[in-house]
C-alpha cells in the first residue's frame, strides 16, 4: 500500500516507531519488537553537486554578510553545525586552523550545543586567503562568543538561514536546490582538485 510519502520519511517514522517499541521490549511491555526485519524502501541517492571557485564566491556574495560563513564551509568541508557552533577561542588565525570542538543543532526549536557527529574534535586547515576574513570576523569578540550568528545576535538556525538567506542566494546565482550539504562535497572536490 502506497503511503505518499518518500524512502526517507518513511525510514525516519520507521526508526522512530521501531525505537518507541524497542523500549517497550526493554520495559517488558511487549515480548518482541514487530517492526524488526520490515522491508524498507530504498532512498535514491542524491546527485552530489561541486561548485567551481566562481560559483562558490557567487554564492558566498549571494550570501552579504554571511558570506565567510558560506566560504568556510565550501574550502573547509565543515558541517553546518559545526560552523555554527564554532567560538572564537577554537580560531587560530596564526596556525591557519579552526578546532571543531562543537556544534549546534536545533531541537524542539531551541539551539543545543554538543559534541560533534564524530564525537572527537579536529583541527581543520583554513586557506590563506580566508584569515584575514575570519579576523574580521571575529575581531572585538569574546573567546566564548560564537563566530557566526543571526542578524539578531543569537545563534544561527539552520532552517532560518536556509529560508531568509540561503535559498534565495542560491537561486539568484542560478543554483536553486543546492543544499548547504553541497559545500561540503564541493570542499573535497576542489581539495582534490588542487592535488589533495
Amino acid at each position: 500500500m502506497e503511503s505518499g510519502l518518500s524512502p526517507a520519511s518513511v525510514r525516519y517514522a520507521y526508526r522512530v516507531f521501531a525505537r518507541s517499541l524497542g523500549d517497550a521490549v526493554r520495559d517488558k511491555r511487549i515480548a518482541s519488537n514487530p517492526a524488526e526485519g520490515l522491508k524498507l524502501p530504498r532512498s535514491a541517492p542524491k546527485d552530489k553537486i561541486f561548485l567551481s571557485h566562481n560559483q562558490v564566491e557567487a554564492l558566498a556574495q549571494a550570501c552579504g554578510d554571511l558570506a565567510t560563513q558560506v566560504r568556510l564551509l565550501a574550502y573547509t568541508g565543515v558541517r553546518w553545525g559545526e560552523a555554527a557552533g564554532l567560538r572564537v577561542r577554537r580560531v587560530d588565525l596564526s596556525r591557519r586552523r579552526v578546532v571543531i570542538a562543537e556544534t549546534a543543532s536545533e531541537h524542539s526549536g531551541a539551539v543545543t550545543f554538543g559534541t560533534p557527529k564524530s564525537h572527537q574534535r579536529r583541527q581543520v586547515p583554513v586557506p590563506a586567503f580566508l584569515v584575514d576574513e575570519l579576523g574580521d570576523q571575529i575581531r572585538g569578540k569574546q573567546p566564548g562568543d560564537l563566530v557566526f550568528t543571526a542578524r539578531s545576535g543569537g545563534p544561527l538556525r539552520n532552517g532560518n538561514f536556509r529560508r531568509d538567506v540561503y535559498d534565495r542566494a542560491a537561486a539568484s546565482v542560478g543554483l536553486t536546490g543546492l543544499r548547504i550539504h553541497d559545500l561540503r562535497h564541493t570542499a573535497a572536490s576542489l581539495a582534490v582538485a588542487a592535488g589533495a
